[in-house]
């Protein structure tokens, strides 16, 4: 795992935040997803002075969080609520939780073990552990704490029942009460007491999350899906995107599946493409209604999505000019000619929760307009850079959104391989964490969950943490799939530079030293277990770099 918390203290730090002030929290409009930082911004940032005070305090015993469901009876995907601080890019945040993820385990040992019960803590890539809570009476449960939350790059961090500090300015563990009680009945889950409990590292120091009021409880409301038998059609969704500038918009291609008086929109939600929104069509067919629904859940936002339709108004918050809205029971598109048009104010909204708007995606005055399915050539991929590292080599390039003349590309349609040497690569979970299956092809815009492979949406760049280095080149090709053809690109291809990968004639030269790495970039034991890279150097200056799976 990339040490995401840790950095991005420091990045608070260095920034001069007032992150300790839990008075000036801000209460955030749109949603912080889970968000990633490379290694070479942990490098610039390990020397930056985190806390001061951590000599004065005993250390916490590191113990193992418990990542697996426990042996029992779960309730996942459950609809949870709370009152809840974070932490962001360089300041604190204060968030009303509504339509969080999260589980229960009515475990077989008669305990409660509750899925990540820190709501924020999913932004740094902390993971969502169950915390154990012991059974004191009929429906009551005990979190006694600290219980180890997340060990992030050796770090352990725990869960602790917080207080506030003599300033009330900030929060401090409470010694003098470490438990938190909870009610299990009829299937959901109370807080009981009155308090925060949120993340501190082994030493007790607050690491600016907590909730509390923490409610868990079943989502009754049942996720829109397409119909068998629908017919699909490519759009492309126009929509205004600068609440200074009505006239600017941008726009997003997404798929429009129709049965009988029903059509159902996808990718309306950027980061959980699947997430289907459903609209009613008139019997004359010159009208289109979008009225509130659920979604279905984004693990990027961490949070049950609905969509909420409301009429558009400029806002400002100091220099920040933004769209916010009143809520309305539904819009209409109205068919003209070949487009469905909605006429400004009138807005979706993608929406984490049911209740409080807190925006994923907003579409303000939309325009839906068919686009014809092409068979087209993807223009080559560009920028493709390699960074040659002792534990994994970084590779960055650019997939064109435009075919070989330039002309615009459905992204929903294109891709891209890896070639290793000159065979198409294959991406399995045993070497990338973060997939769930083998990939030999990777959709544009993807983004696997321990991020390493992952697109910035900012700058359209792909980058890929590559810990199989035993090539001599590595090549990458674009895919689209368009009226019905398969059209590829030329491979473009990086040829690696350090000597000894691949050689045959290894074993005749001596060894220097050799040393052992792990997938996030840790020196380890030569008898450690699991994936670790060997990088060997040998007397005669060259190197060699081989995976080993133990």
């Amino acid at each position: 795992m990339k040490n995401l918390l840790l950095l991005g203290l420091a990045a608070m730090l260095a920034m001069g935040s007032q992150a300790a002030n839990v008075k000036d929290a801000v209460k955030l409009t749109h949603p912080m997803r889970s968000q990633h930082m490379t290694l070479s911004e942990r490098a610039a940032n390990a020397n930056a002075t985190l806390v001061t005070n951590k000599a004065k305090k005993v250390a916490v015993k590191a113990d193992a969080p418990i990542t697996e469901a426990p042996a029992g009876t779960e309730y996942k995907d459950m609809y949870v609520t709370s009152e809840s601080y974070g932490m962001g890019w360089g300041d604190m945040y204060y968030q009303k939780v509504d339509g969080g993820l999260g589980a229960v385990v009515e475990g077989d040992d008669g305990c409660l073990y509750i899925k990540g019960p820190i709501s924020q803590a999913y932004v740094w890539g902390l993971g969502f552990p169950y915390i154990k809570c012991e059974k004191t009476g009929d429906n009551t449960y005990v979190m006694k704490t600290p219980q180890c939350y997340a060990i992030d790059y050796g770090d352990p961090y725990y869960v602790q029942r917080l207080k506030y500090d003599e300033t009330e300015e900030s929060y401090v563990v409470d010694e003098a009460n470490t438990d938190v009680t909870f009610k299990w009945e009829n299937n959901v889950l109370t807080q009981v007491d009155d308090c925060y409990f949120g993340l501190t590292d082994a030493t007790g120091e607050w690491y600016y999350m907590a909730d509390n009021e923490v409610k868990y409880e079943a989502n009754p409301d049942k996720k829109v899906e397409v119909p068998d038998g629908a017919t699909a059609g490519d759009v492309r969704m126009t929509f205004n995107d600068d609440a200074e500038d009505l006239e600017s918009t941008d726009s997003r291609m997404v798929e429009v599946f129709t049965s009988g008086d029903k059509q159902y929109m996808n990718h309306v939600d950027k980061y959980a493409t699947d997430l289907v929104m459903e609209m009613t069509v008139d019997a004359n067919g010159g009208k289109t209604v979008v009225s509130g629904q659920y979604i279905g859940v984004d693990e990027d936002y961490n949070s049950h999505m609905y969509i909420l339709t409301g009429d558009a108004k400029v806002a400002t918050q100091g220099d920040y000019t933004y769209f916010n809205y009143d809520k309305t029971q539904s819009m209409t598109f109205v068919k003209d000619g070949n487009v469905c048009k909605a006429a400004y104010p009138a807005s979706i909204i993608v929406n984490c929760g049911r209740n409080t708007l807190y925006i994923g995606d907003e579409f303000v005055a939309p325009v839906l307009e068919e686009v014809a399915d092409e068979a087209m050539v993807p223009a080559d991929p560009e920028n493709l850079t390699v960074t040659e590292g002792t534990s994994h080599d970084l590779m960055k390039f650019t997939i064109p959104t435009v075919d070989v003349d330039g002309k615009e590309l459905n992204v929903n349609k294109l891709s891209y391989v890896v070639y290793y040497n000159d065979n198409v690569y294959t991406f399995t979970p045993e070497l990338f964490e973060g997939l769930e299956e083998d990939m030999t092809e990777i959709p544009y815009g993807f983004t696997d969950s321990n991020y390493d492979i992952w697109h910035s949406s900012s700058t359209g760049k792909e980058t890929i943490y590559f810990y199989d280095m035993l090539y001599d080149k590595v090549g990458v090709q674009s895919v689209y799939r368009g009226g019905n053809q398969e059209n590829r690109s030329n491979v473009v291809y990086y040829y690696r530079s350090t000597s000894g990968v691949n050689d045959l004639n290894t074993e005749v030269r001596t060894v220097k030293s050799e040393a052992y790495y792990n997938a996030a970039g840790q020196r380890v034991d030569a008898n450690a277990t699991g994936f670790v890279v060997k990088r060997v150097v040998f007397t005669d200056g060259t190197t060699a770099t081989y995976k080993v799976v133990k």
